[in-house]
C-alpha cells in the first residue's frame, strides 16, 4: 500500500475552476432561498445541518453563496425541509428552453 509521502507524489492535481458571475448569482440566489425556507420552518443553521448530517458552517457556506452543495446534499435538505427538489429550485425556472441537444 503506498504511503502518504508516495501518494502525494503520484497525485494528479485538479485545476480549481472559478465560477462565472451567472454561476455565483446563482449560488447566492439558492442560498437565500435556503435561508429563507430554512427560516420558515423555524430551524437555525446547527438544528438544520444536525437533521442533514452536515456541518453548521458547511450550511452557512451554502446559505452565502460560497459553496456549490452536491444535488445529494441538495436532496438532503430539502427531505430536512419537508420540500421537493422542484420547490426549492422552481424561482429559478424563469422560462421553458429548448434542448441544445440534436435529434438525430
Amino acid at each position: 500500500m503506498p504511503t502518504a509521502k508516495t501518494r502525494s507524489k503520484t497525485a494528479t492535481r485538479v485545476p480549481k475552476v472559478r465560477a462565472s458571475e451567472t454561476e455565483r448569482e446563482f449560488l447566492g440566489s439558492f442560498g437565500k432561498r435556503m435561508s429563507v425556507m430554512r427560516k420558515e420552518h423555524h430551524l437555525t443553521q446547527v438544528e438544520l445541518a444536525d437533521l442533514v448530517g452536515l456541518h453548521r458552517a458547511y450550511i452557512g457556506f451554502i446559505e452565502q453563496g460560497r459553496r456549490n452543495p452536491s444535488i445529494a446534499n441538495v436532496k438532503r435538505i430539502c427531505d430536512a425541509l419537508g420540500v421537493s427538489l422542484s420547490t426549492i429550485f422552481s424561482p429559478f425556472d424563469k422560462s421553458p428552453r429548448k434542448p441544445r441537444l440534436r435529434t438525430l
